[in-house]
């Protein structure tokens, strides 16, 4: 894993793990792409406003969870914040343009068509994102699908995830 990666995974962490929000990051290669996952409810960004940061650190932490609350229109209560970021393996270098979409299995197996994730920055770091709202708790299987290029198939890759808190 490249060092860029390996910083990003451990910012993330960090981050989630200091504003007292369970980490549920992972990471999967597709050929030559880096792709990290991630998806954090509402309440839990929410929970990283709760206090007064103490150190510069935590000032950092509530400057992020702040930023993430603001995309894509923000969040409500029942909502969880979709992250998929993508890596070069081969330069190193972030994406930060590529048409990247989710289906989320079974909540969207009726709708069809998957959901686009919007571009974001975070602090600096580039991602695609969104929010979403479950119907019911439960597992769930994360299709991403993604291309750097309308000329490019899509490349497609899953993460397992069980949505049990703040399904409402």
């Amino acid at each position: 894993m490249r060092l860029v990666n390996v910083v990003f995974m451990i910012l993330l962490t960090i981050s989630l793990i200091c504003m007292s929000l369970p980490a549920s990051a992972q990471e999967k290669i597709v050929g030559n792409y880096s792709i990290n996952f991630g998806i954090i409810s509402w309440e839990q960004i929410q929970r990283g406003f709760g206090e007064k940061p103490a150190t510069h650190t935590e000032e950092y932490h509530l400057k992020m969870a702040r930023e993430m609350a603001r995309m894509h229109g923000g969040g409500k209560k029942g909502t969880y914040h979709i992250l998929v970021v993508i890596d070069d393996k081969r330069t190193g270098q972030r994406i930060d343009k590529a048409d990247v979409r989710v289906t989320i299995l079974p909540e969207f197996a009726i709708r069809g068509e998957p959901m686009k994730l919007q571009p974001m920055t975070m602090n600096g770091y580039a991602g695609f994102g969104e929010f979403v709202k479950f119907r019911s708790s439960g597992r769930r299987i994360f299709k991403i699908f993604f291309r750097l290029s309308e000329k490019e198939e899509f490349k497609e890759v899953d993460f397992i995830k069980e949505i049990d808190e703040y399904v409402h």
